[in-house]
């Protein structure tokens, strides 16, 4: 039997270091958490034109009637826009990326509306004009959609409901999926380059931002994000009960350096459930394949709407 043995001179280097390495780890995760926490929150119909535009998408809605509107709740107002089609039964729910706001999520369902669905788009936890002070990357904004349901089912009699959503957005749309209240009301998720664990991602993201590369940088992390936002990553872990019945879409670029691709991969994988899909391009950067890559997305979702409840197909 193979008897681990102590490098006793990589042990010296951390004891002599340890105090330094302290040091560089308070620095950082004070850097680390403002840069979670800070972005702007302002926002208005203009950065989504200037955002299609940069994008060299084409407008595919009628802008003119985009309503929006707000939620009120026992915690605070939920600021959201809709745009309502012939059909009210039928709903997408766009879910935006860190940062990113209502307006910014209609790139994920505009093109939804032309076919035949009504569109809703929401300012998720801690963004926008939403409540919420530190975002938990999408975490708390499961409670957000279980009351944008009660409003759809109330007001539009609503039967039909998707989920879609980029980076956050994603992993929060798997995130209902599992524990939503109103889970079993999902006909279908997209998930578009969504983390399957925060902690792992967080973890990674900070050590893509740690020019020191120093082997202690995140070393106080876990514990700062959990003492700002009440939540400890470790628990939002989308593995343990990532077989949820509701059939699934899962989109990740093998050139995304921000979440890595094998996150989508393995949840899929896992899941083994014969009527999601997987599409891997190459080539787009994170949350650029609906923008890089649109007219085939747009093939894939529809070719996923139709197929949801046949055999199993991995699309390449």
């Amino acid at each position: 039997m193979h008897k681990f043995a102590y490098n006793w001179w990589r042990m010296l280097i951390v004891i002599i270091t340890l105090p330094f390495s302290l040091v560089i780890a308070l620095i950082f995760k004070h850097k680390f958490l403002k840069y979670c926490f800070t972005y702007e929150r302002n926002n208005n119909i203009q950065e989504f034109l200037a955002d299609l535009d940069d994008k060299q998408m084409d407008l595919e809605i009628p802008i003119d009637f985009i309503e929006t509107f707000k939620i009120k709740t026992d915690q605070g107002e939920i600021s959201a826009l809709k745009l309502v089609n012939n059909n009210p039964e039928k709903w997408v729910i766009g879910l935006h990326g860190w940062t990113e706001n209502k307006y910014l999520g209609l790139r994920l369902v505009m093109h939804f509306y032309n076919l035949g669905y009504s569109i809703l788009t929401f300012d998720s936890f801690a963004h926008g004009a939403s409540y919420g002070e530190k975002t938990d990357i999408g975490y708390s904004s499961i409670v957000m959609i279980d009351e944008i349901i009660n409003y759809l089912k109330k007001t539009y009699q609503a039967k039909e409901l998707g989920l879609i959503g980029n980076s956050m957005g994603a992993s929060t749309a798997i995130l209902y999926g599992q524990k939503g209240v109103h889970q079993k009301a999902i006909k279908w998720i997209i998930a578009d380059c969504g983390f399957a664990n925060l902690d792992h991602q967080l973890n990674w993201r900070s050590n893509q931002l740690s020019k020191l590369n120093w082997m202690f940088t995140n070393l106080f992390i876990r514990a700062g994000f959990q003492k700002a936002t009440g939540l400890d990553p470790r628990t939002y872990d989308l593995i343990p009960n990532i077989t949820y019945p509701t059939p699934t879409m899962f989109v990740h670029s093998k050139s995304d350096s921000f979440i890595p691709y094998q996150a989508s991969e393995t949840m899929y994988q896992i899941r083994n459930n014969p009527k999601d899909l997987l599409w891997l391009p190459t080539g787009p950067e994170h949350v650029r394949v609906l923008a890089d890559l649109n007219e085939e997305y747009q093939e894939k979702i529809q070719l996923f709407l139709k197929q949801k409840t046949r055999n199993n197909e991995h699309l390449k």
